[in-house]
C-alpha cells in the first residue's frame, strides 16, 4: 500500500489491490524466502491465503509455482508414480512422537564442527513435526539411541513404535534388544516393499531440496541452514 491509502480487509484478509510489484513480493516472502523453503503450490497457497486475498489468487499462485525455476530445478517430481500405496495407519495417541519415522541422510559436506549426517525423526501421529539430530556417518546403534535420549525421549516421553528402514544402526541386535528392553516396538520396512512408510522419505527429499537451493553457492554451510529448514517445515500443514 502506498502511504495514506487505507488497509482494506475481506473475510479477516488484507485485499491486495492490482499491484504486481506488491502481490510478487509477498511471493517471495511466502515462497522464496528460506523460512518458507519454497513450498508447493498446495501449501504456498494455504499460508498466503490465511492473511491476504485478491482476485484469482489461486490461480496467480499456482502459476508463480509452477514458473518457479528454482523448484524445477532442484526437486523431484513426485507425480509419476501410480502404484497401490497402503499408508501405515496413524496413531491416534496425543501424545507427540508416540510413533516416529527416522532414517539418517548421510554424506553431507563435512562442517567445521565434524557433522556430515542428519538424524531425521518425524512424528507419524498427532503434530507430523519433525526433529533434525546432527550426527556423523560413523554413527552406531548405541550412539543413535544416546540421541533419541537426548533430543527426543527426553522431550517428548518414550515412544510407543518406531518405523526405520533396514540401516544397521536400526537393525542390530544391540538396537533391538534395547527397544525391547525399553517396550519400544521397532518396525523394520521391507527392501522394495510398497506399503512401506513414505512420509521419511518425503521429507528427506524435501530436506535435500532445501539444502540445494539455499547452500548452493557454498555447500559446507549446510549447517547454518538447519534451524531455519526447520522452521520452515515445521510450521506447513502436512498430510496424514
Amino acid at each position: 500500500m502506498e502511504e495514506g491509502q487505507s488497509i482494506l480487509f475481506y473475510k479477516g484478509r488484507q485485499y491486495v489491490p492490482r499491484n504486481e510489484e506488491l502481490k510478487k513480493k509477498i511471493l517471495l516472502e511466502y515462497h522464496d524466502h528460506p523460512t518458507a523453503g519454497h513450498p508447493r503450490q498446495q501449501t504456498a497457497y494455504w499460508q498466503i491465503s490465511k492473511d491476504y486475498w485478491w482476485p484469482g489468487i489461486g490461480n496467480y499462485m499456482r502459476n508463480y509455482v509452477k514458473g518457479c525455476p528454482t523448484c524445477q530445478q532442484m526437486k523431484i517430481n513426485c507425480r509419476p508414480w501410480k502404484g497401490p500405496l497402503q499408508a501405515i495407519p496413524v496413531s491416534t495417541d496425543q501424545q507427540p512422537f508416540s510413533l516416529l519415522s527416522m532414517d539418517l541422510l548421510t554424506d553431507l559436506p563435512t562442517s567445521e564442527q565434524g557433522f556430515d549426517t542428519i538424524l531425521v525423526v518425524l512424528d507419524h501421529g498427532t503434530t507430523k513435526g519433525m526433529v533434525l539430530i546432527l550426527t556423523r556417518k560413523e554413527l552406531n546403534s548405541m550412539g543413535t539411541t544416546e540421541l533419541l535420549r537426548d533430543n527426543v525421549f527426553k522431550r517428548f516421553g518414550l515412544v510407543k513404535s518406531i518405523i526405520s528402514d533396514r540401516d544397521p544402526c536400526f537393525a542390530s541386535a544391540a538396537f533391538q534388544g534395547l527397544m525391547e528392553l525399553l517396550g519400544i516396538k521397532s518396525k523394520l520396512s521391507t527392501t522394495y516393499h510398497p506399503q512401506t512408510d513414505g512420509a521419511t522419505e518425503r521429507s528427506m527429499q524435501e530436506i535435500g531440496a532445501y539444502l540445494s537451493i539455499y547452500c548452493l553457492s557454498n555447500p559446507s554451510d549446510w549447517l547454518n541452514a538447519i534451524t531455519t529448514l526447520k522452521f520452515a517445515y515445521n510450521s506447513r500443514p502436512h498430510a496424514d
